[in-house]
């Protein structure tokens, strides 16, 4: 039943990108999530619950990049962030 509720990641962003692109996707996408990736493999994540925490450490800076403030180890990540979110519904 819980698998019903995750979503399939269907793009990652490259650890270069710029954090504003990444977070503009997540919300026009309505994505909890994103993965990060360096060479197509996936390297990190970033949730929705980290843009709080993102903003309040680098701000709005200018080349802050997706790779600069991903959570490392994506797959621990990526099923912890949706137990919680289970949890709450």
């Amino acid at each position: 039943m819980l698998s019903k509720l995750m979503s399939v990641v269907t793009i990652g962003h490259e650890a270069s990108e710029g954090l504003l692109s990444v977070i503009q996707t997540m919300f026009e996408k309505h994505y909890c999530c994103v993965l990060i990736c360096e060479y197509d493999k996936p390297t990190g994540i970033t949730t929705e619950r980290d843009i709080p925490r993102l903003f309040a450490t680098h701000g709005l800076k200018k080349g802050v990049t997706a790779g600069d403030v991903m959570n490392r180890d994506p797959e621990r990540q990526w099923q912890h962030h949706h137990s919680q979110s289970a949890r709450s519904m």
